[in-house]
């Protein structure tokens, strides 16, 4: 299109003129590529709803105890509604397809807020790498549920109780002593009974777990669970999602629905089409001048 208005146009005006008229028409394209490609459509792929949308957000790592009236405090509050209403499982995983994307905040988060309303809730670290929950507590990460699991601790050594409001407590199971043998502890026989134990006292227990497809513990943690909430950024792709989705099924806890975190409201001036144009525009300018 631009050499086509070269030739038309053999002046300055005329290159600037078919350079905006080039531009249009690679904005058109690149339009139509957005509209058809876009950012992956994880309901479709996963086959599950899309439960909620989180805000990015550098409050903190529990945004929803420090202001209960902001927007990360709403979004988390409607994504319990969501998944109350999409499943009656007492026991939830809450992971993700690979690692940093907040699986751990949002489990954290999202039992802070059932607490909030009502709910007796317990929150599990499965994480006994060190990356869970565990770490957002003053009295680390043991005695915990690897303890709980191998019999050298028992359900009240373990928990911590946090307090989050005049009558509000949050009962946290962290992941517990970090040695050669907490795989060993989560594989067993005592697990089960654990989950059992914990879940004799709660409405619904949220179970922080990593990333299956990098952590031979979460395998054992989902044969004992009812569902997955699944934790996904702008950093999963299709293929990930769906092995994790795969993974999660065949060991027991299928996906139940999905998370989007740390989303950025939309800006017209961040669409990949919008920047297409301004990059194309001033080229062609450059050149015209």
């Amino acid at each position: 299109m631009f050499i086509l208005g070269l030739i038309a146009w053999d002046t300055n005006q005329g290159v600037l003129v078919s350079a905006i008229v080039a531009a249009f028409v690679t904005g058109i394209v690149w339009l139509i590529w957005w509209s058809v490609s876009g950012p992956p459509d994880f309901a479709r792929i996963l086959g599950v709803p899309r439960l909620g949308s989180i805000p990015n957000d550098d409050s903190g790592p529990a945004p929803a105890l420090a202001d209960a009236s902001s927007g990360t405090s709403d979004a988390y509050r409607d994504l319990l509604t969501e998944i109350e209403g999409h499943t009656n499982g007492q026991v939830l995983l809450v992971s993700s397809p690979g690692p940093g994307q907040g699986a751990s905040t949002v489990a954290l988060n999202l039992a802070i807020s059932a607490t909030q309303r009502g709910r007796r809730v317990a929150l599990v670290d499965g994480d006994v790498a060190g990356h869970g929950v565990s770490r957002f507590l003053s009295t680390g990460s043991e005695p915990g549920l690897t303890d709980l699991a191998d019999g050298s601790s028992t359900l009240a050594e373990s928990a911590r109780m946090w307090e989050i409001g005049p009558d509000s407590v949050l009962p946290i199971v962290p992941s517990g002593t970090p040695d050669s043998a907490s795989e060993d502890a989560l594989a067993g026989a005592g697990l089960a009974a654990s989950i059992d134990r914990i879940a004799e006292r709660a409405d619904a227990v949220l179970i922080d777990a990593p990333p299956i497809a990098w952590d031979g513990a979460t395998a054992p943690l989902a044969a004992h669970a009812d569902g997955t909430i699944l934790v996904v950024t702008d950093a999963a792709t299709d293929a990930t999602v769906v092995d994790t989705r795969d993974r999660l099924s065949s060991a027991g806890a299928p996906v139940i629905g999905y998370v989007e975190n740390r989303t950025k409201p939309p800006s017209f001036w961040r669409l990949p089409i919008v920047r297409m144009l301004k990059r194309t525009a001033g080229a062609f300018v450059a050149i015209a001048l």
